[in-house]
């Protein structure tokens, strides 16, 4: 018989941090990649937890750009550590992340014995961090009803904005759904990567759309070879299959999906 799993989400006196409390900068190496600081943290005076607790738990930032499935977590101190701090609270390079825009974060505030979520914060993003429009992220996410299809990509604007990702609104945190779970991202991002692709390599009038255009100059960042110039036939579609399939091997070495991967599932076997 398969073993029931029970799932249990603690929602009970959590506090939630407004944006406007925090304050990320992300400034690009001279390595190409990111680093981040924090440089402001305001927590509230009054909360429901016991004091000890509060001023014991661990402060945890996540950073995430959802387009190259880049993730980073790290406990950073606790909150009696952050507060009694002068700015920066927090400063560290951000791992497998290659420049500065576009960037996520997350701050949460864990109960140091039963990791229990007391406070958090999300979707913020660097201070005056507005990616021109070359930088943006490649993939829009958007919630819906989707019946029991947890997500699925939709084309009806494809000649305009490009494909975007639907979630099933019904998913609890749906909106964060490619993002909280490297795991859960390493699985369902190359998946859209290679849709995309494989969508773009057969109509040359979409590769001419704004959106288009960064989806290509994107995969030449780590791919060598050239979207093929492919004309009419079934024969055809091997050389699209052919290239979409190296350039997802590329994408996924180059962000390290199974590591990233492996870390998490790894991390959740000893919690």
């Amino acid at each position: 018989m398969p073993r029931k799993v029970q799932r249990r989400f603690n929602f009970t006196d959590r506090v939630r941090i407004p944006q406007h409390a925090l304050t990320f900068a992300v400034e690009e190496a001279e390595s190409g990649g990111a680093v981040a600081q924090l440089t402001r943290l305001e927590l509230p005076d009054e909360h429901p937890h016991d004091q000890a607790i509060w001023l014991a738990a661990d402060v945890v930032i996540e950073a995430w750009r959802m387009s190259t499935s880049s993730y980073f977590r790290k406990v950073v101190g606790s909150v009696k550590d952050l507060t009694g701090k002068a700015a920066p609270l927090f400063e560290a390079p951000l791992d497998g992340f290659e420049g500065a825009a576009g960037i996520s974060f997350r701050l949460k505030i864990v109960d140091k014995d039963d990791r229990r979520l007391l406070a958090e914060a999300d979707k913020i993003t660097s201070d005056g961090d507005a990616p021109p429009a070359d930088r943006a992220e490649l993939i829009v996410v958007r919630p819906e009803d989707l019946g029991e299809l947890p997500w699925m990509i939709d084309w009806s604007e494809e000649d305009a904005a490009g494909p975007v990702v639907l979630v099933n609104r019904e998913m609890v945190d749906h909106a964060n759904y490619l993002t909280h779970d490297p795991a859960l991202a390493g699985a369902i991002v190359p998946q859209v990567f290679r849709e995309v692709l494989f969508r773009l390599c057969l109509r040359d009038d979409l590769q001419q759309a704004a959106w288009g255009k960064k989806w290509i100059e994107h995969v030449s960042r780590f791919h060598d070879e050239p979207i093929p110039q492919l004309e009419h036939g079934p024969s055809q579609l091997g050389l699209a299959d052919k290239w979409v399939r190296e350039a997802a091997v590329a994408f996924a070495a180059r962000y390290k999906l199974t590591e990233k991967t492996n870390e998490r599932l790894m991390a959740a076997a000893e919690a």
